[in-house]
C-alpha cells in the first residue's frame, strides 16, 4: 500500500498516428466503397420506419454473441428488451449484456470530439459524479491524436484499444459497440456501423495497422 504508483503507460505509442494514417491511405478505395454503401444503408433505414435500425441492431448483437460467447437469438433479445422476460439463471448476464449492446447501438451519443470522454462515460453507464475512469482518459488520448483520420479508422482503433485497456468480462461486446458507434458517426450522430452480420473476421484480426484496418473494413462491408 505504501508503494508509489507505477508510471502510466503511453497508449499513443501503441497506436502511432503515422501507421494508421498510412493504412488509411493504402486502403482508401476500400474505405470509400464502404462509406458509399453505408450511406445507401442509412438512406434505406431513414425510409424504412423507426423499427428498422432496431432490427439490424438485434441481428448485430445476436451475431456478435457468437464471438463473445453469449449465444442469444434476436428474438430472445427483443423479448427481454420489451417485457423483461425470457432469462434463466444461466444466461441472465448474457441477456443483460446483449440488451445493453442493443440500446447503445441505437441510442446515446457517438464518442466523437469535442465531448468524447462524456459520450464514452454515458454509453458505458458511468455518469455518476466521481473521477473519470483511467481507461476513458487513455482512449480519448489515443483518439484525439488520431482525430484527423476517417471515423471508420478511428472506430477500428477504439475497438482494439478498448480490448487492450479494459479487463472486464464485457470488454469484447463493449469494444465492438463503441467501435461501431464511432465508425458509424460518418452517417450521423445516431448511426452505427454493423460489423458482424456476415461473420466476425473483422474483430479477430491481429498484426499491424494495415492488416487490422483491412479486416475491419472488409468485415463491415460484407
Amino acid at each position: 500500500p505504501e508503494a508509489s504508483p507505477l508510471p502510466r503507460a503511453e497508449r499513443v505509442l501503441l497506436f502511432p498516428h503515422a501507421d494508421w494514417r498510412a493504412a488509411e491511405g493504402v486502403l482508401a478505395p476500400d474505405l470509400a466503397a464502404l462509406a458509399y454503401d453505408f450511406g445507401r444503408l442509412e438512406e434505406r433505414l431513414r425510409g424504412a420506419g423507426e423499427g428498422a435500425r432496431r432490427r439490424i441492431a438485434l441481428q448485430e448483437v445476436a451475431s456478435l454473441g457468437w464471438w463473445t460467447g453469449d449465444r442469444l437469438t434476436g428474438d430472445r433479445l427483443a423479448l427481454w428488451l420489451s417485457m423483461q422476460i425470457g432469462a434463466t439463471g444461466e444466461d441472465a448476464q448474457a441477456l443483460a449484456r446483449g440488451a445493453w449492446a442493443v440500446r447503445r447501438l441505437t441510442g446515446g451519443p457517438a464518442p466523437i470530439a469535442p465531448r468524447r470522454a462524456e459520450a464514452l462515460a454515458t454509453l458505458l453507464g458511468l455518469t455518476d459524479a466521481g473521477p473519470e475512469p483511467e481507461r476513458i482518459g487513455d482512449a480519448c488520448e489515443v483518439l484525439d491524436d488520431l482525430a484527423p483520420l476517417h471515423p471508420v479508422v478511428q472506430g477500428c482503433v477504439l475497438f482494439h484499444l478498448w480490448r487492450l485497456i479494459d479487463a472486464g468480462p464485457a470488454r469484447g461486446v463493449e469494444a465492438a459497440v463503441l467501435g461501431a458507434r464511432l465508425a458509424g458517426s460518418m452517417g450521423g450522430p445516431g448511426a452505427f456501423l454493423p460489423l458482424t452480420l456476415a461473420g466476425f473476421g473483422g474483430l479477430a484480426a491481429q498484426g499491424d495497422a494495415e492488416r487490422r484496418l483491412s479486416a475491419w473494413i472488409s468485415g463491415a462491408h460484407q
